[in-house]
């Protein structure tokens, strides 16, 4: 079963395949304004740059079977705007739609292929007829019909505008909440300081900023050193404790500190002065 397709959706993948600037695509082109228009080009697309050929390809979008069938019973009813076409093509919404054999020897075929069209079979160029004035006042007329008037233009630019505004917002509210989570952590971390340290807000702010850091860089760079020191200190104390301990002789000195005074890190002297 074919897969239902409107003809929008596939002028959608036309303008895709034929992007600005490069081209300018247009829907519902006549072969002329009023009555005399003898056929409609489902879209018609022209590159307006010299390098890309000032060529005019014109589209026939098929989305069923039947539809194609009619179109080939009578091909050259489309010859009332393809001849003003240097390449005509059928554009089509499944590969079951029409077969590439099927195809009249000048035209080409496109096939949708997901989100893109698929080039199945390439069309012939050929020499346009010169524009006649019906068929270039049914090309203005189309584009006017889907030009955007002022006030959507107004619209697109408003909701444009909101839009950047709403996520500058967002965007200064991420910032300013991630600098106060900052800010936060630091705060702890300095109240932790403060109450190892003993120091208080006012001392570390009356303090040289230059004589804090270096301070603060002394002791993260040596604590391992101050550790070694300590358990060299320990290992000393606990030796002469045990010398004292099988001299009893020597414990009565007491110009020597005993290994609690070491510990506290006063002399017996300095405690009994």
């Amino acid at each position: 079963m074919i897969a239902r397709v409107t003809e929008t959706e596939m002028r959608e993948l036309i303008a895709k395949r034929y992007p600005g600037p490069e081209y300018v695509v247009l829907p519902g082109v006549r072969s002329a304004t009023g009555a005399g228009a003898a056929r409609t080009a489902d879209a018609i697309a022209m590159s307006p740059w010299p390098s890309r050929g000032l060529a005019i390809h014109g589209f026939e979008i098929k989305v069923s079977r039947n539809d194609m069938l009619r179109e080939l019973a009578n091909p050259e009813k489309a010859e009332a705007v393809a001849e003003y076409c240097n390449y005509w093509w059928i554009v089509a919404s499944d590969p079951r739609v029409v077969q590439p054999e099927e195809v009249p020897a000048l035209w080409g075929l496109y096939v949708k292929d997901g989100s893109a069209l698929r080039l199945v079979k390439d069309a012939a160029q050929r020499p346009p007829r010169a524009p006649t004035t019906e068929f270039l006042a049914s090309i203005l007329r189309a584009a006017y019909e889907h030009m955007p008037s002022k006030k959507e233009i107004d619209k697109r630019i408003r909701e444009a505008r909101d839009s950047a505004f709403e996520d500058g917002v967002k965007s200064a509210e991420r910032e300013s909440a991630w600098k106060k989570e900052r800010d936060d952590r630091m705060r702890e971390r300095v109240d932790l300081i403060m109450q190892v340290t003993g120091l208080s807000e006012i001392t570390i702010a009356n303090r040289d900023p230059k004589e804090l850091a270096a301070a603060i860089r002394f002791a993260l760079e040596h604590r391992h050193d101050f550790r070694s020191v300590r358990r060299r200190a320990l290992d000393i104390v606990a030796s002469c404790d045990e010398v004292l301990a099988n001299e009893p002789g020597l414990s009565t000195d007491k110009s020597t500190p005993d290994s609690q005074s070491v510990h506290t890190g006063r002399s017996e002297d300095s405690s009994t002065a």
